[in-house]
């Protein structure tokens, strides 16, 4: 059934191949050797020595926060330990909000008020609770977590949901558990836009391919993520955009930064990252290219940086967006990190995990392999 056929019945009726194959090659391999160059580079121009340099000690790298955000855009929760497999952290980007008019996945980009409903797992119940703030007026709902081949074949599959320039994805429209309040109707209430809860379908979802890591998109799928099934960030990278944006704002810049950003607080989950670590210093991760987490050694390959839109500006505490933070300070020291992207602000690193297991907070981060800049001994 098509999406639009089956959201108007939710709602109603208003509503030279090889010469390029070449060029490409030719692109990623003199990208790749800019890369290691301008990172050999300080900003002044001369060389300084690499993260490449660098010694590990064993336990130096730990895990200090684990983040899962079960709806696409919708606030995260923090939880001790989680499963993980090679689409991800277990229920992370399961489900999003479809928009009726365009069978658009809505993200907080354009609909901020998003990250103010609050999905949580609930693995004694098997279901997904969704909350509402207290204020808000709606009525919260659970749904089922796995629901069953039963259910399933009982709910409507979306086809064709049209999430940034991919429209072949696919979903099944929730149904609240017996005696729960109407899932799409109550979030469409609250966002005062017509949504359904969609779960994601059966088809596979393939992610891009990078030049260091050409073989993603015959191997690795994900759900409804952005790009890639994990993404990786150190606290010291967080702490240095910080410093930055204070810095600025109390320098009296304010066309860059409001002055209420001379002491205010920075959080991580502006950032929506999965995996939180700690004790190899800022923007060490951009160095990193596989790394090996817990006593068991899963292998995550780190396959790209993380370009950043305007997502962060939303406040997670208000759903308000701020006009410029952390946009515009990444701007100033982050843009072209990665060749590939040259206008983009960078921030957090693209992972793919190789096995399947459970991780924990505490667990240590083991850094197995390096980019091009060099290579890192483990002790």
């Amino acid at each position: 059934m098509s999406t639009n056929s089956s959201l108007t019945q939710l709602y109603g009726s208003e509503h030279g191949a090889a010469s390029l194959g070449v060029l490409c090659a030719s692109v990623a391999v003199l990208a790749l050797s800019w890369y290691s160059i301008r990172r050999r580079l300080s900003p002044n121009g001369q060389t300084s020595p690499t993260r490449a340099s660098r010694d590990y000690r064993d336990g130096q790298i730990t895990i200090t926060k684990l983040l899962i955000h079960p709806i696409k855009s919708c606030r995260g929760s923090s939880v001790q330990s989680s499963a993980f497999t090679s689409v991800g952290l277990e229920h992370d980007r399961r489900w999003v909000l479809v928009g009726l008019d365009k069978s658009e996945v809505l993200t907080a980009r354009t609909v901020p008020k998003m990250v103010l409903v609050h999905p949580r797992v609930n693995q004694d119940s098997q279901t997904l609770d969704v909350t509402f703030p207290a204020d808000s007026g709606c009525t919260d709902f659970s749904v089922p977590l796995n629901p069953s081949p039963d259910q399933l074949s009982a709910w409507t599959l979306l086809d064709g949901l049209n999430l940034f320039s991919i429209k072949t994805l696919d979903g099944y429209i929730c149904e609240s558990l017996p005696g729960h309040a109407n899932a799409s109707e109550e979030l469409s209430r609250f966002l005062g836009l017509r949504v359904a809860l969609v779960l994601k379908g059966p088809r596979r979802r393939a992610v891009d391919s990078t030049p260091t890591f050409p073989s993603l998109h015959e191997d690795t799928s994900v759900l409804f993520h952005d790009g890639y099934p994990v993404l990786l960030v150190s606290e010291e990278s967080l702490e240095d955009v910080e410093r930055r944006t204070w810095e600025i704002a109390r320098a009296g810049d304010s066309d860059r930064v409001d002055a209420k950003w001379k002491n205010e607080r920075l959080v991580m989950e502006r950032f929506r990252p999965n995996i939180v670590v700690r004790g190899a210093g800022g923007f060490a991760e951009d160095d990193w290219e596989e790394v090996r987490i817990g006593s068991e050694g899963y292998q995550m390959d780190l396959v790209s940086k993380c370009p950043r839109c305007q997502l962060p500006q939303v406040d997670p505490a208000t759903g308000v967006p701020d006009a410029a933070i952390p946009t515009k300070v990444l701007a100033t020291f982050r843009k072209g990190i990665d060749p590939a992207m040259p206008h983009k602000n960078c921030f957090g690193s693209n992972g793919v995990p190789r096995a399947s297991g459970v991780i924990s907070v505490g667990d240590v981060v083991r850094v197995a392999r390096m980019t091009a800049d060099g290579s890192v001994a483990i002790r």
